[in-house]
């Protein structure tokens, strides 16, 4: 089944049709495009899917999105008491935030694999553009005060994958707080050594659970040019398989993000259609039946 989760083939849905964290739009409309064409057969194989529930902005909802966080984390918290994995179609990534926390709040040692271009660990202070889709690591490290508190994310316990563009901030906390990450740069020069370092990370810490957040922008444009922030030398799709294989083997990941896909981002539908081919691909290959200590890498 995918992602191989432990405790049964039991997937609950959310999808969060929002933009909030971004002024582009389309990216509300991931969800829908997504299951619309064939994604739901992946989380389907081998497993029963439950659609938990569709969650949208309200008619009177604060602009800031943090109202919609709140929703998200007391949402994806029934998935994860009852023990499913939880799997969440964005939307921008700030969702994260809310999921993320509903992980630590069931999982309090849970660890995060950040599959993303950028390093979205601006502060409110520190961003040119004020989106919050830039920020939802920061929010998460309690880098800044937000409104719906904690729990917080230790540094110690988060790896990013993909990262090639980060603002200069986020550099300076990249470095302070010892952040761990493989480069997309990494990945492009010397894609086994990318992943043996992938592997001695999981190792490293075996019994914890796995949140794993995926940005459509990680990949390289090339073969997913439907999504906002665009950033040439990405992930190439046979990496990303791989990658994803790989933490499945772990047996531990309890709560997946898909988000930052935006069909209006295209100049053809051959360019959103290459796009959704791309991530019903790389997700397949988290279907495995192994288990990580069987595979030398």
């Amino acid at each position: 089944m995918l992602f191989n989760f432990e405790f049964g083939n039991q997937i609950s849905l959310l999808s969060i049709c929002s933009g909030l964290g971004q002024k582009q739009k389309g990216v509300e409309l991931g969800p829908q495009i997504l299951m619309a064409n064939g994604f739901g057969d992946i989380l389907r194989k081998d497993a029963q899917l439950n659609h938990l529930a569709e969650l949208t902005p309200e008619q009177n909802e604060d602009t800031t999105g943090w109202n919609l966080m709140n929703r998200i984390r007391v949402k994806a918290s029934e998935a994860l008491q009852s023990k499913n994995l939880l799997f969440s179609i964005g939307g921008d990534h700030s969702i994260s935030i809310g999921t993320v926390q509903a992980t630590l709040k069931n999982y309090p040692t849970a660890r995060v694999i950040w599959i993303d271009a950028h390093g979205d660990m601006n502060t409110p202070q520190t961003s040119t553009t004020g989106n919050l889709h830039g920020m939802p690591l920061a929010a998460l490290l309690g880098l800044f005060k937000t409104p719906i508190g904690g729990p917080l994310l230790s540094s110690k316990k988060l790896l990013l994958v993909g990262v090639r563009d980060l603002d200069p901030a986020e550099k300076i906390f990249f470095e302070e707080l010892s952040i761990e990450f493989i480069s997309a740069e990494e990945a492009l020069s010397d894609p086994n050594r990318a992943l043996k370092k992938m592997s001695s990370w999981l190792k490293q810490d075996p019994e914890s659970p796995i949140h794993l957040s995926f940005d459509v922008d990680a990949l390289d444009p090339s073969v997913a040019p439907a999504t906002g922030l665009r950033v040439p030398l990405g992930l190439s799709v046979e990496f990303a398989k791989r990658l994803l294989n790989l933490i499945s083997l772990t047996q531990k990941v309890v709560s997946v993000d898909l988000v930052e896909l935006n069909p209006l981002k295209v100049e053809t539908q051959q360019d959103l259609a290459q796009t959704i081919q791309s991530l019903k691909s790389i997700f397949s290959a988290a279907h495995t039946h192994a288990k990580l200590n069987e595979i030398e890498m």
